[in-house]
Parts: structure tokens; sequence; C-alpha cells
């Protein structure tokens, strides 16, 4: 804006000052004279420049300069609120009634009282296995010789596909609750194999027995799928089991 002036003073000034042999000197073309005309023509110049140099800065400096103003004054009014909020909680506290902490010492024990423990409540009656041994010795030989406890081990092998609770419904196989006397195939709402439909005979100790040893050759056909019990006293133990347990009312 105001550089090109400026520019053009100095370079008539530094002409003159070449003609005329310096600033100071005098000379039949009256150096001193113009020299005072171009210093003042210099310094209008640069003063302009420098009154709008100056303004050009002001402008620019002026939004930072309010926002520093703008940012003080938020300072204050922050500070101003944490004091006033300090006060009213430090009041608040002073203004507390003072609690005491409860007791929470146990009571001191005036008198002892003796505590009897109840007795624990019997478990459910074990089975009379001595009864039922005697029970097993009451059977026809040679069922009479038999031992109950290995029995009942043995018809653990049994009892995922049968049971022999009076009432209970059949699994895999037949309910054998009365087993002994009962017609082969007719236990109710079991639904038998065709062979085992076809058989005509009354269950005994003795077919029990060939059955336990091996049912396919007892009945070939039928769908028991059991290999039997090859062991005689096996049998023997198992067939008084259940002609003691099975039994029907």
């Amino acid at each position: 804006m105001a550089k090109a002036p400026a520019r053009a003073a100095i370079a008539q000034l530094v002409e003159h000052l070449i003609c005329n042999q310096g600033v100071g000197g005098s000379s039949p073309s009256g150096g001193t004279g113009a020299h005072i005309r171009m210093q003042g023509q210099i310094n209008r110049c640069f003063g302009r420049q420098f009154h709008v140099a100056a303004g050009e800065t002001q402008r620019r400096f002026a939004p930072m300069a309010a926002t520093r103003e703008n940012l003080l004054v938020s300072i204050r009014k922050l500070l101003m609120r944490v004091l006033i909020v300090s006060a009213v909680l430090a009041h608040a506290a002073c203004g507390k009634p003072e609690t005491t902490a409860p007791d929470t010492a146990a009571p001191a024990a005036t008198t002892e009282t003796a505590t009897e423990t109840p007795a624990a409540a019997p478990a459910d009656a074990a089975p009379d296995t001595a009864a039922l041994q005697a029970a097993v010795a009451a059977l026809p030989a040679p069922y009479n010789a038999a031992n109950y406890e290995a029995g009942r081990r043995v018809f653990a092998q049994c009892r995922s596909c049968h049971v022999i609770e009076a009432g209970a419904p059949n699994r895999v196989g037949p309910n054998l609750h009365g087993v002994f006397g009962r017609e082969i195939g007719t236990a109710p709402g079991f639904n038998y194999s065709q062979p085992v439909q076809d058989a005509n005979f009354t269950w005994d100790a003795e077919r029990l027995d060939h059955w336990l040893a091996n049912p396919q050759t007892f009945l070939p056909g039928n769908r028991m799928a059991f290999a039997g019990v090859r062991d005689e006293t096996q049998r023997r133990d198992l067939i008084a089991y259940l002609m003691v347990e099975a039994a029907a009312e």
C-alpha cells in the first residue's frame, strides 16, 4: 500500500545525493534545499506507512485481547462459584448434630445356660438282613442255601431293565413282581416278542434258572439282549432273592 511511494522517495534521495556529492554539501544546484524537501517527503511516506501498520496490528490483535479478557472473566466467575459451594458445604457440615456410633460390642453373658443337643433323627431303618436271610432259609432246596445279599448284588445287573415292586411301571423288560406262578408273556401292559407270545408255560424256579443261564438258548428269537448269568451259584442266589422280594402278596 504505502511501500511504493516510500521506495520512490528513497530512490530520488539516493539519486540526489549522488548528483550533489553528499547530503550536507552546498552546490550550485542548491542540494541542501532539495535534501530538506526530500527528507520531508520521506517522513510523510514513512509516517503514513507506520500509521497503516499500527492500525493493521491493532485490528489483528484486538480479537485476541478480547478473548483473553473473556477468559479472565470466566475464570473469575468459576472461582467465585467454587468459593460459594465450598462455603455452603462447610456450613452444612458444621450444622450437623453429632451422632454417636452404635455400640456393636456383644452384650456380656449374664447367665450360663446349658443347652442339650437334640439327638439326631434316626435314619431310615435298614432292611432286616437277618429276617430276610431267614426267609431265604425257608425256601425249598437248593434255594434255602442261597445268600440274600449276594442275590441282591446280582440283581443289580437286571435293574436297568426290570423292577420288582408291586404296581411299578414296566421298563425295557416287564415288571417281575409276582413272576413265579405267572404264565409267560402275560405281564400287564408289556409288549412281548412273538416267541414269548407263542410260548406256553408258567414261570417257576427251574424254568427261570434255564432262562437266566442263556435267554437265547432257552427261547430263541426273543428280544432280551442279555448274555445271561453263567455262574450257577449266582443264579441260585438271584432266584432266591426274587422268590423273597418279588413274591406276590
